[in-house]
């Protein structure tokens, strides 16, 4: 999407160039400010031309050719390196010559010999290090140069036919020889690949030029030639030593033009086939990698990339006009553009990239005009003019056409234009929009109207009307009364164009570089030429300030063009800065090539590849792959400028153009990306809010997603104010239902956006509350019920959920309300309100379970209200009211309820204050049930409130179902298995609770007591042997089967499992035995190692005391055990993290001893109480299965294994005196551990 813009242009003419027949620019010296130039004259006389920054010419003669040299007819040079202030010639008789130069003056001269004959052409590699000569019987020579000497390498034949050392293996599978086509295509490969030689055999021979070109790292290099074996031209890419690499294949059409590229590592030359000519690219094993179309009738002589190898350089002539050009072309995701078109009346004499700066072009031409063009990439957009109808155009140049992409309407890469122009007979070479407009009484131009400026040194004007590109008028640069001729194409540059017909340029001319003065003439069609201004250095860029035009120049200096005059501004850059901006009258903010952002004469960033400036932000892409914005602010009547935004973006993207509050930026692989930062947001919100435009403003934050509280917290005065003209100017309800979901009582912009408001202090007290109720109070007032869901959101807010509900039941919005309000609260509180139409809809539009709820609110529609309401209150959880319906009964009609109700909810004192007031009320029928109440309480007193006391009691009162409850209560299922035998229930109701019993008991982990209601109540033998083999009772299992005389279940279940288990064991206890003699071997090499140290014990003792304290002291601070929480962890991972670090067994740890005896502690701990609980009682299982066999295998292995960890016990832990240091875990890890045997032992065995 960037265009080639011309930066610095230099013209000058001398009548001593037009001597000379060959030029080397110097690349050491040629800097920004001076350029050298060797010229060699055609009796190789040698000159030093050097150009200052004044643009003048001064020429200083070196030296002549050495007297021993033959002057013959044809001699030249072919190539020059300057090396270490040494200027090495090689002519194309074969010889070299030395020439020593300081101060610009001869100092010495040696000609050397190279014994090669007369030379084709030779080339230096850029290291200077190896030097390729080919002469005219094409043999390759490949010298070496080391401290001024060369040495030749190789001397290899280009004709004769060697073994490529990186040849492709291919056995020609799926060619088109091997394609099966019939008897009449047998031959047809054949003759096509004949007619196809032909077709190019005479193009191939029309030049005899043989070309080299290096490797950017000068590791090969590749020579086009031709094969007079074949009569076709091929390139042969050899390594650094003249080792033949790869030789293209096949490849018709190619011509001597070639160079190879240092970005993409490719090989880049001319092809020519039977309809079109391409520039084709090969990669270093000499395949083809893809190429691109020429325009017509063009011949290419040379190819020349610059060394950052982003811009292709075609040098060629045209061959119906006779002219020579240079065509610069770039590329931008795989599609090529000729972004420049020079073309020349004469011939080009030399032509050359600038190895300092590497988009700097030197051109010479015959009649000794001197051109330097320099470049830079620029986006070419209209949105810097401000005004209403600007369509944010940006174009792209593609030689003879424009391709224009209006970003305020479609968003879209450059590889697909939205609108392209009609392709014009001239190459444009750049495009100008207009900065600003002056007055808006010009219907003739817009701002999106463009002047291109074509090859031929002509404007073309263009008016982009309903995205249609139509053309207007062509112009020249006539002025009335000097006649203008131009010798050279692109003569101007830096162009500003203020509407309606202001326009200023630099003219480089050869006699000096002038700042043009001119308007356009659209009744004449002429561009008018009103004042010149001739300048001492070049004109690098022209921007405007307000009415004013301001020129910089390359030398630093700043001119500001005011009443028809220049003068120098106060400010001036220390280095020539390409972009430039006016904030105001008083501050310029400037990028220089070495990517440094000045605001005046300050650098203010660095590492900056572009900026854009919309007052009061100053967008940055840094390459840090960021995307900055800072804000302009004004302290103590100085600029500042505050960071307050930044974002990671896609390397090596740039700013394109900005569309309101839009950032567009393409990427590397030529992809729009669209940003939209917050604070341009925050800036817009500010301006809706003051023209009030709130319905816009919660739009705009609804879809940027950002938080709605922003809105309230930028003035909250403002808010409450015009809460009204907000209700009313509401059209999406969802937007306020959204701000009134997201309230918080904090302040939400000063936290997200503090660069705006963190000197703004904006504090209400109970935020939410206070909006929440001017919002329901300005909605009820104008009775909107579009804004019933919001409503119903506001009193949320404020915890009136009963007057919500009603709303909601109202207004047929309960799912509303459900969904802003946790569902089972709703329903509650609907509960609460003993309303069970709406339970019932809340159920129906929420996403509670109906499975769940509904059969609760079918049995209250069918209990009457007394009872209804005590069930209500029960599920709410209020239990003294609930209490109090239940006892609202006469007699003995829910007493029993109400006594097991009391003593489930322990309302004993609720329970005595009610049947107070009714024996109080009633003579009669109540006594009883008062005296029992008194007892009851009486005896829950007594007994201390305890449940398993009280439920002692009923079972003596013969209270069944009240002990069961308290039984159950407190986990005895013994005794609650009792209960309910006495209960005298039905078989299958018994039952039920019986399994229902054991799958809790399941669940619980208790598989014991499980197993034993399975066995003695269920009466189930399988599930009773596999719980009490999941519980390790082994012979209970068997004691079951045995008592269900299922022999099967003893066959089939227990003893396969058995034999697992003891097969398990076996591995565990072999397993543990290996880790036990693998650790305390190496603790016993660790101490051994220690003890043969040498005598400085003591010094070594207190370093691993330093180091065992500071470890135990984290250690204790980390560990469950410790008795203070570490100061330096500030989370439970980092806590863990240094746990294990303390604890690792990696060897050379300071703490490897106590991490070893920790392990060997936890080994014999964990596994000597497992293996005691487990084998005695495996072992009698498999006795009384008849497995002896298994049982005595696995009792020798428990008894190694005990033996073994006694002798390790022992051995490891001495009888010695402890000395207590470091932490709890520490010292508990030096003790030595208790083997826990807990199980019986049996005597079967000899051990």
């Amino acid at each position: 999407m960037r265009n080639l813009q011309i930066l610095r242009n230099l013209s000058i003419s001398d009548f001593i160039i037009n001597n000379f027949n060959k030029f080397y620019v110097i690349p050491e010296q040629s800097s920004i400010k001076s350029i050298e130039i060797l010229g060699f004259t055609k009796s190789l006389e040698i000159y030093l031309l050097i150009i200052d920054n004044t643009s003048s010419l001064k020429s200083i003669f070196i030296s002549n050719l050495p007297q021993d040299i033959e002057v013959i007819e044809n001699i030249s040079v072919l190539e020059c390196k300057y090396i270490f202030n040494d200027l090495f010639i090689i002519l194309n008789t074969g010889h070299l010559l030395k020439v020593s130069l300081l101060n610009s003056e001869c100092n010495e001269l040696v000609p050397t010999i190279l014994n090669t004959g007369p030379l084709k052409c030779c080339s230096w590699s850029s290291d200077y290090e190896r030097t390729v000569c080919i002469n005219i019987e094409d043999i390759l020579s490949v010298f070496t140069i080391e401290d001024c000497n060369f040495e030749k390498l190789i001397d290899i034949s280009l004709q004769e036919i060697f073994e490529e050392q990186n040849k492709f293996v291919n056995v020609g599978w799926g060619s088109v020889e091997t394609q099966f086509r019939g008897s009449e295509g047998k031959y047809s490969t054949i003759v096509n690949q004949e007619i196809h030689e032909e077709s190019f055999q005479d193009k191939n021979l029309n030049d005899d030029t043989v070309h080299i070109c290096w490797k950017y790292n000068c590791t090969a290099f590749a020579v086009n030639y031709i094969c007079k074996k074949d009569n076709i031209r091929k390139i042969k890419v050899f390594n650094q030593d003249g080792v033949l690499l790869n030789v293209t294949k096949s490849i018709y059409g190619l011509q001597s033009a070639s160079d190879w590229c240092s970005l993409r590592n490719l090989i880049t030359c001319v092809q020519t086939l039977p309809n079109k000519q391409v520039i084709c690219f090969l990669e270093e094993n000499a395949l083809l990698h893809g190429d691109f179309q020429l325009p017509e009738n063009i011949k290419i002589t040379k190819l020349l990339w610059n060394n950052s190898g982003d811009i292709l350089a075609c040098i060629g002539s045209h061959l119906i006009h006779n002219q020579e050009f240079i065509a610069l072309w770039t590329t931008s995701n795989y599609k090529w553009y000729m972004k420049q078109n020079l073309k020349f009346k004469e011939r080009i004499v030399y032509v050359q990239w600038d190895a300092a700066l590497p988009n700097r072009l030197h051109i010479i031409l015959k009649s000794g005009v001197y051109r330097m063009i320099e470049w830079l990439f620029q986006i070419n957009e209209s949105s810097k003019c401000n005004c209403e109808n600007n369509l944010s155009l940006v174009a792209v140049i593609n030689n003879n056409n424009v391709n224009f992409t209006p970003y305020r309407l479609v968003y879209q890469p450059p590889s697909i234009p939205f609108k392209t122009n009609n392709t014009f007979v001239y190459s444009v070479n750049a495009v100008i929009f207009p900065n600003m407009t002056l007055t808006s009484e010009h219907d003739y131009f817009d701002c999106n109207s463009t002047i291109l400026y074509l090859d031929n040194n002509q404007i073309l004007l263009l008016k982009y009307e309903n995205t249609n590109i139509a053309d207007i008028f062509s112009f020249t640069f006539n002025d009335p009364n000097v006649e203008i001729d131009f010798s050279t194409p692109v003569e101007m540059s830096a162009w500003l164009w203020i509407l309606p017909n202001s326009l200023f340029f630099n003219w480089s001319r050869q006699d000096g570089n002038y700042f043009c003065v001119s308007h356009l003439d659209i009744a004449n069609k002429s561009i008018i030429i009103t004042k010149l201004f001739k300048l001492d250095s070049l004109i690098i860029t022209i921007v405007n300030r307000d009415d004013d035009v301001i020129i910089h120049s390359e030398d630093g200096k700043l001119f500001i063009f005011q009443d028809d005059r220049l003068h120098l501004m106060s400010i001036c850059f220390i280095e020539p800065c390409h972009f430039l901006e006016v904030i105001n009258s008083d501050t310029l903010i400037a990028l220089n090539q070495n990517k440094n952002l000045y605001i005046n004469e300050t650098i203010k960033w660095r590492d900056v590849i572009s900026f854009y400036w919309k007052n009061p932000f100053l967008i940055l892409v840094t390459m840090e792959n960021q995307l900055l914005i800072s804000k302009l602010d004004f302290v103590d009547e100085r600029i500042q400028f505050k960071e307050i935004f930044g974002r990671n973006i896609e390397p090596r993207s740039y700013l394109v153009t900005l569309v309101d509050d839009q950032v567009i930026l393409e990427t590397k692989r030529g992809n729009i990306e669209t940003i939209t930062p917050r604070p341009f947001i925050i800036f817009k919100m500010e301006e809706m809010i003051k023209n009030s435009q709130y319905f816009e403003v919660f739009q705009m934050l609804r879809k940027q997603r950002i938080n709605m509280n922003v809105i309230f917290d930028h003035d909250p005065a403002s808010f409450l104010n015009n809460i009204k003209n907000i209700v009313n100017s509401m059209q999406e309800p969802s937007y306020l239902l959204t701000f009134i979901t997201e309230l918080k009582d904090e302040n939400v912009a000063e936290k997200m956006f503090p660069w705006k408001y963190s000197k703004i202090k904006n504090e209400t007290e109970n935020k939410v509350l206070t909006i929440c109720k001017a919002l329901s109070d300005s909605i009820k007032e104008l009775n909107n019920e579009k804004l019933n869901s919001s409503l119903i959101a506001a009193l949320v807010r404020q915890d009136k959920l009963a007057e919500a509900a009603n709303y909601a039941i109202k207004y047929n919005e309960i799912a509303t309300l459900c969904h802003l309000s946790d569902a089972v609260i709703v329903y509650e509180a609907a509960l609460a309100s003993y309303d069970l139409e709406c339970a019932l809809k809340i159920i129906q539009y929420s996403k509670l379970d109906p499975s769940e709820y509904l059969p609760f609110i079918r049995e209250l529609q069918e209990t009457e209200e007394n009872y209804r309401k005590f069930k209500i209150c029960n599920y709410l959880e209020k239990y003294d009211e609930a209490l109090k319906y239940l006892s609202n009964y006469e007699e003995n009609e829910k007493f029993e309820e109400c006594l097991k109700y009391i003593h489930k909810h322990k309302l004993y004192v609720t329970a005595l204050e009610l049947y107070n007031i009714k024996q109080n009320s009633v003579s009669n029928g109540i006594h009883s049930q008062y005296i029992k109440i008194l007892t009851i309480v009486a005896e829950y007193f007594y007994e201390n409130k305890f449940y398993e006391e009280a439920a002692i009691l009923f079972e003596k009162a013969k209270l069944n179902e009240k002990a069961l409850v308290c039984y159950l209560a407190i986990g005895d299922w013994f005794s609650s298995i009792s209960i309910i035998k006495t209960m005298n229930c039905e078989k299958s109701i018994e039952m039920k609770m019986f399994s229902n019993t054991y799958d809790l008991l399941y669940k619980q982990g208790k598989y014991e007591d499980a197993a034993f209601i399975a066995y003695n109540f269920i009466g189930n033998c399988e599930i009773a042997v596999q719980t009490y083999l999941t519980a390790k009772k082994y012979c209970r299992s068997i004691n079951v089967a045995t008592s269900f005389k299922n022999e099967n279940i003893l066959r089939n279940i227990i003893k396969p499992y058995l034999k697992e288990e003891v097969t398990y064991i076996i591995e565990s206890i072999n397993s543990n035995m290996k880790s036990l003699n693998t650790y305390s071997k190496r603790l016993h090499d660790l101490r051994e190692k220690n003890k043969q140290q040498d005598n400085d014990d003591e010094d070594d003792h207190d370093r691993m005391s330093c180091i065992s304290s500071t470890d135990s002291s984290d250690c204790s601070s980390v560990s469950s055990f410790g008795s203070r929480a570490s100061s330096v962890s500030s989370t439970a991972k980092r806590a863990r993290r240094r746990e294990r670090k303390l604890w690792n067994l990696k060897p050379g740890n300071p703490r490897e001893e106590l991490s070893l005896l920790n392990i060997l502690r936890e080994i014999i701990t964990n596994n000597s109480k497992q293996y005691s609980e487990s084998i005695p009682d495996l072992t009698s299982a498999l006795i009384k299965t008849d497995d002896l066999n298994l049982a005595k295998e696995l009792n020798v292995e428990y008894a190694q294994f005990l033996k073994l960890i006694d002798n390790i016990r022992r051995e490891v832990w001495p009888v010695t005196e402890l000395k207590e240091e470091g932490g709890f875990k520490d010292i508990q890890t030096k003790c030595p551990p208790d083997i826990c045997i807990t199980g019986r032992k049996l005597h079967l065995f000899n051990s």
